[in-house]
């Protein structure tokens, strides 16, 4: 829903991950932990803005490793 202001979750990850949300560019928009397989995000960029219209990638490492790129688990269709 364009108006949809609340959490987004993303499931079936593995605990503890490094989650990365990038735009279709691969810019990191977001950084995530998965807790239990789950990860929320906001919808938001790193400074707190609501990111534009768009298709964003879940890219999800195996480990907390911030360096680690991960493989793309799903992606999400934001419309605003």
């Amino acid at each position: 829903e364009p108006d949809y202001s609340g959490w987004i979750t993303i499931t079936g990850l593995m605990g503890d991950s490094m989650v990365k949300i990038v735009d279709s560019a691969m810019n990191t928009v977001s950084q995530l932990t998965s807790e239990g397989g789950t990860a929320m995000w906001d919808g938001c960029n790193m400074n707190g803005e609501r990111v534009r219209s768009g298709v964003y990638y879940v890219l999800a490492s195996t480990s907390g490793d911030v360096s680690s790129t991960g493989a793309v688990a799903t992606k999400i269709l934001v419309i605003n």
